[in-house]
């Protein structure tokens, strides 16, 4: 046993008592590990937040494309968060600050063709920093989404915060098996009702978690 099975084994066990369903057993896993992601994938908290190494570029070169998809330090890659440019010394340099773009934005408005001055951006499985005066390398820091296997289990939302996770399976294994009105309980569970919405268990997720102040 682990930590991560361990983890997995208690969430698995939570949702077979809600759902009253312990033959389910495939049912149950496939509910938790699609749970799982939903979840951490409702926002950009910022405990999925990972740093990585240093990135360095040859010949100084003022465009440079990482193919995230071959790289594996970026591993369950979801989002770029912040990148950091680096200096000669591999130094992470606070200014300029590089600001992250959708592909139809890295030209200055009113000047096709000419590019802002110090951008990233994705475009399809590659993540592309520019900077206009060159760099020696970056630090990418970015969202990466949980191992949802029973081996590997390291969601924090399922260690801090389980009930939402529960709930969210429990009414995946009511919707695929005609339980409507278990399933509608489950969603007024994690989303409210009309009178208090916030008090679902989706809005304290991200009310406590969202921000550095939350964690």
């Amino acid at each position: 046993m682990s930590t991560q099975t361990d983890l997995w084994d208690a969430q698995i066990a939570d949702i077979m008592e809600l759902t009253n369903r312990p033959e389910l057993d495939d049912l149950t896993a496939l509910a938790l590990r699609m749970a799982t992601l939903k979840t951490h994938l409702c926002d950009h908290f910022v405990r999925d937040i990972v740093t990585s190494d240093q990135v360095a570029f040859d010949d100084s070169a003022s465009v440079t494309s990482l193919s995230i998809a071959t790289t594996t330090e970026f591993a369950r890659f979801r989002d770029v968060h912040m990148v950091q440019l680096l200096d000669v010394d591999g130094v992470a340099l606070d200014s300029p600050e590089v600001e992250i773009v959708e592909a139809n934005d890295i030209f200055e408005p009113g000047y096709r063709g000419v590019k802002r001055p110090y951008i990233a951006w994705m475009a399809g499985s590659n993540l592309n920093i520019y900077a206009a005066c060159g760099m020696y390398g970056a630090r990418v820091l970015w969202f990466q989404s949980p191992n949802v296997t029973r081996d590997t289990y390291d969601s924090w939302i399922a260690q801090l915060f389980p009930d939402v996770i529960v709930w969210e399976a429990a009414m995946m294994v009511w919707n695929r098996t005609g339980n409507e009105t278990k399933a509608k309980e489950a969603w007024v569970t994690l989303h409210g009702d009309q009178r208090n919405p916030e008090m679902g268990l989706i809005n304290l997720l991200k009310s406590n978690y969202l921000t550095t102040a939350g964690r």
